[in-house]
Order: structure tokens, then C-alpha cells, then sequence
């Protein structure tokens, strides 16, 4: 995962790998898979299988996070 400090306003940048990692502390900040698919709007199961790696991340939950697909995925920015 690339290191982008924390006070740029451009969007994250991760490769395909390490995206379910970023998946699961997503979850984590919202509160879990259930509380994070509420948020996006999407089904549990298929993200659960995204965040661990057993399935891509589907294009519904892409374009509702905002990610821009290709090899490398870029999210806009999370505010606290």
C-alpha cells in the first residue's frame, strides 16, 4: 500500500492486492461490514467476500465509494 500523508486532499491510492485491507478498515470505521453496507447501500454477504479477499469488490459498491477502477483503485478521501 502506498504511504500518502495524511494532510494531501488527493485520493488514496492501493493496488488490486490491497484493497481488501482497506475494505476492512473501512468496516472498522464505520462500525462493521452490516453498519458499512448500510452506509453504501449494498449487500453484506458480497461485501463480507470483498473485504476478505474471496471476491472483487463489486460495481455497485465501487461507484458508490466514489473509486475510480482500473489496476489501482483511488477513493476520495474519508472526512473524520
Amino acid at each position: 500500500m502506498k504511504n500518502i500523508a495524511e494532510t494531501t486532499d488527493s485520493p488514496m491510492q492501493f493496488d488490486e492486492k490491497d484493497f481488501p485491507t482497506v475494505l476492512g478498515r473501512l468496516a472498522q470505521h464505520y462500525g462493521g461490514i452490516t453498519a458499512m453496507a448500510r452506509k453504501f447501500g449494498v449487500d453484506p454477504s458480497n461485501l463480507n467476500k470483498a473485504c476478505k479477499g474471496l471476491k472483487p469488490p463489486g460495481r455497485k459498491l465501487l461507484k458508490r465509494m466514489g473509486a475510480t477502477v482500473g489496476r489501482v483503485y483511488l477513493i476520495p478521501r474519508v472526512e473524520k
